[in-house]
């Protein structure tokens, strides 16, 4: 009994020193030899990066449906927190799937994937990606959950950027951007105060102050009479300042506000102001898809209904996945141009950069 005893324990160590002998030996030989099958971090970006680059190829060539499938292949190899969050081509990469879903329109898919990227609490700075959900959720008409997702766009944008008279990247006072987020959240009053702080704070970009709030006035449908005078600083400034880049945008939200002036008291002087500002708007911005959806519906309400059609139309193709644009474009009888063939490729297609 003693020596089988004794046999069993030689043997049992036997299988054990071999398991731990091959468990020392994986990350060395096993796992550069591919893993058993199981991609490594490194490899894993490199199948996201190539599948997203084959997702923006077949979009180029106007192949929308076989691009979205690429789109969904590349989220595979995201879901692993290490994946995207590695380093900054891997982020890089991250933001260009965020980037093609957006702009192909694809809200529920985007909205999907941003839940998925905030769940993770490794994931910094998360504004962009709440940016990107708020704005989605609205697309979609999902109001309450998109105001839930602007309020935790105030928290974030005020932990990333604690310093007092931060700016973003792109140089835009992130007082601002949190006025935007507050209001968006339906927090009008705090909105309002932090719209004139800004343009007490930072006269350089008073303009872009009073058009935001502003516009966001006009998309409620509140405050129109303070929007309208808003608006109108807004484009004096920025004509006295010589920003004629600008101007386009302030004009679309001004005559944005007259449409809405018009809904509520039906007055035809402000029908036909918020018209004449839509088109500057329109012909400043062609590939601006609001500026255009703008001015098809105050042709529509002009009676002009060749011409809405041809704007939700445009607005259609530009957003393919818009649901108040092709709700629009259907009820009107506005159909999307046919997209070209799938053999025949767009000109100047290029591949994206991740």
């Amino acid at each position: 009994m003693r020596f089988l005893a004794n046999g069993r324990l030689t043997l049992y160590w036997t299988v054990a020193r071999s398991f731990l002998f091959a468990l020392a030996l994986f990350p060395a030989v096993i796992l550069p030899l591919g893993g058993c099958g199981v991609d490594t971090q490194a490899e894993q970006v490199d199948k996201a990066i190539a599948t997203l680059r084959e997702a923006d190829r077949q979009y180029d060539l106007r192949r929308v449906g076989e691009a979205r499938k690429w789109v969904k292949k590349a989220l595979v190899y995201s879901t692993a927190p290490d994946v995207y969050l590695g380093g900054d081509s891997v982020l890089g990469y991250r933001r260009g799937v965020i980037a093609i879903l957006y702009g192909h329109g694809d809200y529920d898919e985007l909205v999907a994937c941003m839940n998925v990227a905030l769940a993770n609490p490794k994931l910094k700075p998360k504004v962009d990606y709440l940016q990107f959900l708020g704005d989605s959720l609205n697309r979609l008409g999902h109001k309450a959950e998109a105001q839930a997702a602007y309020a935790r766009l105030v928290v974030e944008l005020a932990k990333t950027y604690p310093s007092p008279g931060a700016r973003t990247p792109g140089d835009r006072p992130v007082l601002l951007s949190i006025a935007d987020a507050q209001w968006l959240s339906g927090d009008i009053a705090a909105a309002t105060k932090s719209y004139e702080s800004a343009r007490r704070l930072y006269p350089d970009h008073a303009a872009d102050a009073s058009n935001s709030q502003a516009y966001l006035s006009a998309e409620d449908g509140i405050q129109l009479a303070a929007a309208e005078k808003l608006s109108i600083a807004s484009i004096k400034d920025a004509s006295a300042r010589g920003r004629d880049d600008e101007l386009g945008e302030f004009q679309d939200t001004l005559g944005w506000i007259y449409y809405k002036m018009w809904l509520s008291d039906h007055s035809k002087p402000h029908l036909a102001q918020a018209i004449v500002y839509l088109e500057l708007g329109a012909s400043a911005l062609p590939g601006e898809p609001d500026c255009q959806f703008h001015l098809a519906k105050a042709y529509e309400a002009a009676g002009r209904v060749a011409d809405a059609s041809i704007e939700y139309a445009r607005v259609a193709n530009m957003h393919t996945a818009d649901p108040a644009a092709q709700k629009d474009a259907r009820r009107i009888g506005a159909m999307p141009q046919a997209a070209p063939p799938e053999s025949q490729p767009s000109t100047g297609a290029t591949e994206t950069n991740v």
